[in-house]
């Protein structure tokens, strides 16, 4: 008896484990598109900033060569994937919940990372935010600040929409609260 109380308190242990990132909200990033940079810095780029998600704990984080795996299965090319569309169509296929598409560019000695978080239920972008490092040396510690900040506004934004789903729902229940009964009391 005794055993099989630890053994279904292990399981119970297990699954939990395991069942825990399925409560986070799967984020793909693509690639940032290099302009003005060479590919390999905007590849390191979409590595940090995929890294420094992943630290934050908030997210499961889809890997590059399962990204890539998946949609070569599917046929679908992510070269110069930054429309709207194109991401909504990859998040779709990686059953992704967000996806980051976006930049890196140079201007002067400045390197500028410009990301787009596309929702890809809406199919629309949700928001767009961008950084500024002052030099190549920069980049790492510039990624790990904007990585947070990200992280930060994918949060608010997720908390504010289940926000408003919760008050819609209330507000439906408080509109029709005889509704269920089959009539509609108006008094006297």
């Amino acid at each position: 008896m005794r055993a099989k109380i630890i053994i279904f308190l292990l399981l119970i242990f297990i699954s939990n484990l395991f069942s825990g990132s399925e409560d986070k909200m799967r984020i793909a990033i693509l690639d940032l598109q290099p302009i003005e940079v060479s590919e390999s810095i905007s590849k390191i780029v979409s590595d940090l900033l995929r890294t420094e998600l992943f630290k934050t704990k908030l997210f499961t984080i889809i890997e590059r060569s399962q990204m890539n795996e998946i949609l070569k299965e599917q046929e679908f090319q992510l070269s110069g994937c930054t429309e709207t569309e194109c991401a909504v169509q990859a998040g779709k296929l990686l059953s992704a919940h967000k996806v980051l598409v976006g930049t890196v560019n140079k201007l002067g000695a400045a390197f500028i990372i410009n990301a787009r978080i596309i929702d890809v239920e809406k199919g629309v972008m949700e928001f767009g935010e961008s950084t500024k490092v002052a030099s190549e040396a920069e980049l790492d510690n510039g990624c790990k600040v904007f990585a947070k900040k990200l992280a930060t506004m994918i949060k608010e934004s997720s908390e504010a929409e289940i926000e408003k789903k919760k008050e819609e729902k209330e507000k439906v229940q408080y509109y029709y609260p005889l509704r269920k009964y089959g009539y509609i009391s108006l008094g006297g």
